[in-house]
C-alpha cells in the first residue's frame, strides 16, 4: 500500500533548526557532532550562519601541558605575593639585543591609495653590530654594556654584569634591600655559574615560563625606542656618548 510520505523540503527545514539549536547550545560543539546530516556541507546555509571560515592562528610553539601549568603556577604564585608594591619597586629586568652600526629600522610611510609600500630588504645577518645588554628598574637604567663587535652573551660574561650591577645598585638604590631579578630561561641565565653568582649576591629570581614573551619588558619599551633614537640621529656606529644619552 502506498504511504504518504512527508515533503523533503520539510524534512530539511525540522533537521536544519534541530541540528541549529544544538550548534548553539554548545558552542564547542563541531559539525559532526552537530549531527550526521547532509546539508550541514552546504556553504550556503555555513554562509547564512554566524560561522565564519578563518585560517588558523601561527603561534611560536605548541606548549606542552606541562608547561600551561606552569604559566598558571607562575601567575598564581605572582598574584599571591605579599606587598605587591614593595616587589615591583624592587623587580630589575634586564635583556640583550643587537645594535647593527647601519641601523636602518623598519618604518612606516605614507603612500596614496592603491599604490604599492616600498621595498625596504632586511638587515644582512652578517652585518658589523654590537650587542647591547642592560639592566633596569621602574625607576629607569641601572647597568648597561656595549659588548665589542662579534661578542656574546655566556655564563662568565653574564654573571660579570650581575657583578657591575650589583655595584651600580649600591650607588644609585643605596636603601634598597632586596632584588628580585626577571630574566628568560637563556642557557646563559639558568647555567651553574650564573646560579652560583645569584646565590653569592643574595638575588631571587622571579618565575619565567618557557616562551612567556609578554613578560619580557625591555623588548617593548626600550630596545624599540632606542633603534629609532640611533636611527634619527643618523650614527653609522653606535658612540659610547649616544648610548649613554639614549640610555639615560
Amino acid at each position: 500500500m502506498f504511504r504518504r510520505q512527508r515533503p523533503l523540503w520539510k524534512t530539511y527545514r525540522t533537521e536544519q533548526r534541530t541540528a541549529t539549536r544544538r550548534r548553539e547550545g554548545n558552542a564547542r560543539c563541531n559539525y559532526a557532532r552537530a549531527g550526521d546530516h547532509v546539508w550541514l556541507q552546504s556553504p550556503n546555509h555555513q554562509q547564512s550562519s554566524s560561522r565564519s571560515r578563518l585560517p588558523a592562528r601561527w603561534v611560536h610553539h605548541a606548549l606542552s601541558p606541562y608547561q600551561m601549568q606552569a604559566r598558571v603556577t607562575a601567575c598564581q604564585s605572582l598574584l599571591l605575593t605579599p606587598q605587591r608594591k614593595e616587589f615591583l619597586a624592587d623587580l630589575v629586568t634586564g635583556n640583550e639585543s643587537w645594535v647593527v652600526y647601519n641601523n636602518d629600522t623598519q618604518r612606516a610611510v605614507w603612500i596614496p591609495r592603491g599604490e604599492d609600500p616600498p621595498v625596504q630588504p632586511k638587515a644582512n645577518l652578517y652585518e658589523k653590530k654590537c650587542l647591547l645588554s642592560c639592566f633596569w628598574d621602574a625607576k629607569g637604567m641601572l647597568y648597561y654594556e656595549l659588548l665589542p663587535q662579534g661578542r656574546t652573551i655566556n655564563s662568565t660574561t653574564y654573571s660579570n654584569q650581575l657583578a657591575s650591577l650589583a655595584l651600580a645598585l649600591q650607588e644609585k638604590c643605596p636603601r634598597r634591600s632586596a632584588v628580585h631579578l626577571l630574566h628568560d630561561n637563556a642557557r646563559p641565565y639558568v647555567a651553574k655559574a650564573t646560579q652560583e653568582k645569584l646565590q653569592e649576591l643574595n638575588w631571587d629570581t622571579v618565575p619565567h615560563p618557557p616562551y612567556l614573551l609578554d613578560i619580557a619588558p625591555s623588548d617593548y619599551h626600550l630596545f624599540r625606542p632606542l633603534k629609532l633614537f640611533l636611527k634619527e640621529e643618523g650614527h653609522r656606529q653606535p658612540p659610547p656618548r649616544a648610548m649613554s644619552h639614549s640610555c639615560n
